[in-house]
């Protein structure tokens, strides 16, 4: 896998692929969330078919309950794993990041029931392949080396956002 940047604050992280093919820019750049529900610290390796993402839980994360935040709320941070890599593959092909949405989440497995607050999570999103706008991934989220949440993802591009309002 290529190296993309060191751990950044939240909203900082840069993604380079290749300084001839990818320029620094903001992990945000590929992605429209924005904090708090920037869930993605970082893209830390792309070999252009998986994308591995960092995230450290944070005091103020919105999904937290009673101080931890619970395991099903990872999935959100894989969708927006997603989300970097399909923008990510976007800009080093000089296309446009186009918007998309979660339309389906199988095969779910939780490893745990609760992430603590100051933990690093690492995001592994794979695409399986695509059908017309539909793409499916498979994605995995560990926290120390040892798997926390496995899903199967599909989401959908949408290919003229203004269309769509």
């Amino acid at each position: 896998m290529s190296e993309i940047s060191p751990v950044l604050p939240r909203g900082q992280a840069t993604a380079s692929l290749d300084a001839d093919r990818l320029p620094l820019l903001p992990l945000a750049h590929f992605m429209p969330h924005r904090p708090p529900m920037l869930l993605v610290d970082a893209a830390i390796a792309w070999d252009e078919e998986t994308l591995t993402c960092v995230r450290t839980v944070a005091a103020d994360d919105p999904f937290l309950d009673s101080g931890a935040l619970p395991a099903i709320a990872v999935l959100e941070s894989l969708a927006q794993a997603i989300a970097a890599q399909r923008g990510l593959i976007g800009v080093a092909r000089g296309e446009p990041v186009r918007p998309g949405v979660l339309v389906g989440c199988r095969d779910v497995t939780l490893h745990v029931d609760t992430v603590s607050v100051g933990e690093t999570l690492s995001l592994v999103v794979t695409p399986r392949g695509a059908f017309g706008a539909i793409a499916s991934y498979d994605v995995r989220a560990s926290r120390a080396g040892a798997l926390i949440a496995e899903a199967h993802m599909q989401v959908a591009v949408i290919e003229d956002p203004e269309a769509s309002r």
